[in-house]
C-alpha cells in the first residue's frame, strides 16, 4: 500500500483502520457522541471488509478467578485494539486505559482514535510487557 511505513507493527492494517476513521469523520464531522462514531465506524469496517468485533470483553484474572472485566470498543482481526474518543487532546487517562487493555488481552498493539473539531488524530500504543 502506498504511503504505508512497513517498519511499524501491522502497518497495513493500521492504515486501513485509520482510513476508515477519516471516512467516518468526513461524513459525520465533529460534535457527536462517541457511540455514534463507533456505530458509523462499524459500518465502515463492514463496507471495507475489515474483520472486527465490537465491545469485546476481556477478563482480568487473579488466581484463576475473574476479578474484573474490561470492554474494548473494537478488536480488529484479533490483532489490534481500537479505542475511540471525542475531544481535542490526548490525556494520561486515555493512555492508561489502552495500556490496561493491552496488558489484560496480551495483545501487542492498540490504537487510540480521537475525533476532533479539525480532523482525526491517532496514537499507536505498543504493549511493551
Amino acid at each position: 500500500m502506498k504511503g504505508v511505513n512497513n517498519s511499524y507493527l501491522y502497518s497495513e492494517l493500521t492504515e486501513q483502520i485509520i482510513g476508515a476513521s477519516f471516512a467516518v469523520q468526513n461524513v459525520l464531522g465533529f460534535g457527536l457522541k462517541e457511540k455514534v462514531y463507533q456505530s458509523a465506524l462499524a459500518k465502515e469496517f463492514k463496507n471495507r471488509d475489515i474483520k472486527f468485533r465490537e465491545q469485546v470483553q476481556a477478563e482480568i484474572m487473579y488466581n484463576k478467578e475473574v476479578v474484573g472485566k474490561r470492554y474494548f470498543d473494537f478488536l480488529v482481526k484479533d490483532k489490534i485494539i481500537v479505542e475511540l474518543k471525542v475531544g481535542d487532546h490526548f490525556n494520561k487517562q486515555i493512555f492508561f486505559q489502552i495500556n490496561e487493555y493491552l496488558k489484560v488481552s496480551g495483545l501487542e498493539l492498540g490504537l487510540i482514535i480521537m475525533f476532533t473539531a479539525q480532523d482525526v488524530r491517532v496514537r499507536r500504543v505498543v504493549n511493551l510487557i
